[in-house]
């Protein structure tokens, strides 16, 4: 397809298949006049691809994305990390604060993103900024990227071919990033189960086969979610059946289309016959990274079934999206599903039982979260 077609697609798409809410509907007819007589002045995919990224924006909804399949050229390959806020950059694990991205300071940077990214989670602002220093997009095109550290130090950092960085990554570590579920015996009674992800297939059925090495010798279970983004919703859900004791409301509806009329349907979830854990305490760790299926599926039904959620309110990321196919590289994700509550669209956060402050200091030596939970619970 030309680039024409390409926008006339993922805007048919959009009509077909998005969820508008508010005012979005007139927006939206106002915008797509714009896109098409925009497209005709961009001369290269990435900035079809920059274009129509900036319109999308516009909806103030981090679920819908167009993207591309292909793999970058570059990348540079350095470990940055936001947190709260505060950029970081881990050097031969010494983690050094940056103060400014080529000459723009972390605070303006920030403001910027945010203006960009309007009704966007902090986190996902925080991950937009770190995508485009690592693929050199937007304002951080070049041949290198420039960081000012605390004390004055400056670091120039340099792109690498993807390909090359990523046999290098298999190669030193082959089972590097493969792993959703990682499990750790927290004292003789605790384990702690971090689950990375919810993306993940037959999720339930490999966790299930790793938590047979224990032998169901504990007491506690400890379920870690921080940073975890979501995923598939069935796949949360089959997980939560697995642990709750009673069948649970989650406190909305899912809302969708169908043939031209919005159907609504409660949220509920009824516990497995054969239940993954029995007689056990649970505990669930949540910070402001946690979005999506982890906090509005996961973490909140075991809130409701009486599980202590400890930690941060999270990223508040509502509502659902499927992805559609443009072509072969491209690839356009789009709300179809809304959360309400009370006949009003969700705006909420999931609120911890227990606040822990979890703001990063580094050299960062124990984990504030396991360290609540030897001094008060264990």
């Amino acid at each position: 397809m030309n680039k024409k077609e390409v926008i006339e697609k993922c805007i048919q798409l959009i009509e077909q298949n998005y969820y508008f809410i508010g005012n979005q509907r007139a927006e939206w007819d106002k915008d797509k006049t714009r896109i098409l007589s925009e497209v005709n002045n961009t001369k290269t995919d990435d900035e079809i691809f920059e274009m129509f990224n900036q319109h999308i924006y516009e909806l103030k909804d981090p679920h819908t994305r167009f993207f591309y399949k292909v793999c970058p050229v570059y990348i540079i390959p350095e470990s940055l990390y936001f947190d709260h806020g505060v950029l970081w950059y881990c050097q031969e694990n010494k983690y050094i604060k940056v103060v400014s991205v080529n000459f723009v300071n972390i605070e303006q940077l920030l403001q910027e993103y945010q203006k960009k990214l309007s009704g966007y989670p902090s986190a996902l602002i925080e991950d937009e900024i770190i995508k485009d220093i690592q693929l050199l997009q937007c304002k951080f095109k070049g041949d290198h990227i420039t960081l000012e550290c605390e004390w004055g130090e400056k670091v120039c950092l340099y792109p690498v071919l993807f390909n090359q960085w990523l046999e290098n990554i298999h190669s030193e570590t082959p089972n590097k990033g493969l792993d959703p579920i990682y499990i750790d015996r927290i004292d003789q009674q605790t384990i702690c189960i971090r689950i990375l992800s919810f993306r993940v297939h037959e999720l339930y059925e490999y966790l299930k086969e790793k938590i047979k090495v224990y032998n169901g010798e504990y007491s506690t279970v400890i379920f870690d979610i921080r940073n975890n983004i979501g995923g598939y919703v069935e796949e949360t859900k089959q997980i939560v059946r697995g642990i709750i004791k009673n069948k649970v409301d989650l406190g909305y509806s899912i809302s969708y289309i169908k043939e031209g009329n919005r159907i609504q349907s409660r949220c509920e979830i009824a516990p497995d016959t054969e239940r993954l854990f029995n007689n056990k305490r649970f505990f669930v760790f949540v910070n402001y990274r946690t979005m999506s299926a982890a906090e509005y599926i996961f973490a909140k039904a075991l809130q409701q079934d009486g599980v202590c959620i400890v930690g941060e309110e999270s990223a508040g990321l509502k509502d659902q999206a499927e992805v559609f196919a443009i072509d072969k590289d491209l690839l356009m994700q789009i709300t179809t599903k809304r959360f309400l509550k009370n006949g009003k669209y969700l705006q909420e956060k999931v609120v911890p039982d227990i606040s822990i402050n979890s703001v990063a200091t580094y050299p960062k030596t124990q984990d504030p979260y396991i360290v609540w939970y030897k001094q008060f619970v264990a």
